[in-house]
């Protein structure tokens, strides 16, 4: 569609508040024989221009009905908001969707009402900017079953940057999967924030390695405190307890106590865990990318203030080590010791690519990881279930064939 055909589209929608059928029969009397404006092209456009629309009533009720049978019963107006705002690109009131989340689900609106407790942060904290300091951490609240999470937020916007979802804690996936994917995607930050865990050991010290190509050389590279005190990713750990891990671990936990698996047998153990793993970051994408959107009091949308206020320095590629860079630097300039090992349990299949392949296509062949953390997050427990045993019978047939 031609550029003033998108401004015109986009006076229709956002400014005269026109449903996308009115936007699509006005273009098309508009501009006779006109191709490309169909409701389902004007929403595709809309998306691709950021251009928000007026939703009905009923249309809003279907978007969050299909909403909640994603992502379960905890997310409330204002997560609610951010997850209708990333994935349809609308802008919806607080009150309109908390009415919709009523109306779709009373018993999960009134589980909300009643379950949901305000952590209040009472200790003074500045962050000046996006980009000046990084707070980087770990959730094993499923260690217990091989997951843990990484995740990373600034702490000014509170926009979370990413999340890396491994079996154990692991120095290489760390720095590979959380720093060095920020500094190339997002730039480098004036401070790194962590925990005293030796988990952050390589990451610390690629940091250090950057560190005067930052926009701020005054400051420490990096400041290590008590877990307790990196206070602004506290808050979304609490958002991802609820929404991915817990629902996650209830299962696991009736299935350890059914005895319907092993967990002392490396094999049970691994698959479990590789599982739980693939569908917990489906959980983890759906959080985050709904967290960045939706309102924090006094603060405003995390999205918006990362845009609004991002002072990161953006590093040419060539300078940031890879993993395997990294650790020979961290050996060779700080004398440091790094474990790569980062299994949680034994894989059979892992010497052998074709019966690697054979597990891969058969599982997805039957499973659907985004439908399975649907019905978990809906507390639906049978077909994940029924993914565990089978990854674990699959895993045990294919290597009795080797």
């Amino acid at each position: 569609m031609d550029d003033f055909k998108v401004d015109i589209l986009r006076n229709l929608i956002s400014n005269e508040k026109k449903t996308f059928l009115e936007a699509s029969n006005i273009l098309q009397s508009m501009f006779p024989g006109i191709k490309g404006v169909s409701v389902r092209s004007l929403k595709r456009i809309c998306s691709k221009n950021d251009i928000s629309a007026r939703v009905d009533n009923e249309t809003l009720l279907e978007l969050v009905s299909k909403a909640v049978a994603e992502v379960g019963p905890t997310y409330g107006r204002k997560m609610m908001k951010g997850f209708l705002k990333q994935k349809n690109n609308i802008d919806i009131s607080q009150k309109r969707v908390s009415s919709a989340l009523r109306e779709v689900n009373p018993s999960y609106h009134h589980r909300r009402q009643t379950d949901t407790a305000r952590l209040l942060n009472p200790i003074p904290y500045r962050a000046l900017y996006f980009g000046h300091k990084l707070h980087i951490d770990q959730n094993e609240k499923l260690a217990m079953y091989g997951v843990t999470h990484v995740c990373a937020i600034d702490g000014h916007s509170r926009f979370v940057l990413c999340s890396s979802t491994m079996p154990i804690k692991n120095n290489v996936i760390i720095y590979e999967e959380v720093l060095r994917k920020i500094v190339i995607e997002h730039g480098l930050f004036d401070q790194v924030r962590v925990d005293h865990g030796k988990e952050f050991y390589l990451l610390l010290g690629m940091q250090e390695q950057l560190a005067h190509l930052r926009n701020d050389t005054n400051m420490p590279c990096y400041r290590q405190t008590q877990s307790k005190k990196n206070l602004p990713i506290e808050r979304f750990w609490g958002i991802v307890n609820v929404r991915v891990n817990f629902p996650i671990k209830q299962i696991l936990v009736q299935m350890d106590n059914n005895e319907q698996f092993d967990i002392d047998n490396q094999i049970d153990k691994f698959c479990v865990s590789r599982l739980s793993c693939l569908v917990a970051s489906v959980g983890m994408k759906t959080c985050i990318d709904s967290w960045n959107f939706h309102p924090i009091s006094n603060r405003g949308v995390p999205t918006t203030n990362k845009n609004r206020t991002t002072k990161t320095v953006f590093v040419n590629p060539a300078l940031i080590p890879t993993s395997v860079q990294a650790v020979e630097i961290y050996r060779r300039v700080h004398n440091g010791r790094i474990t790569e090992e980062s299994s949680f349990g034994v894989d059979p299949l892992e010497q052998n690519l074709v019966a690697y392949n054979i597990r891969t296509r058969n599982f997805d062949a039957q499973f659907d990881l985004k439908i399975l953390f649907s019905e978990v997050a809906n507390e639906q427990s049978i077909n994940f279930e029924r993914a565990i045993l089978y990854f674990i019978a699959e895993t045990k047939r294919l290597a009795s064939l080797i």
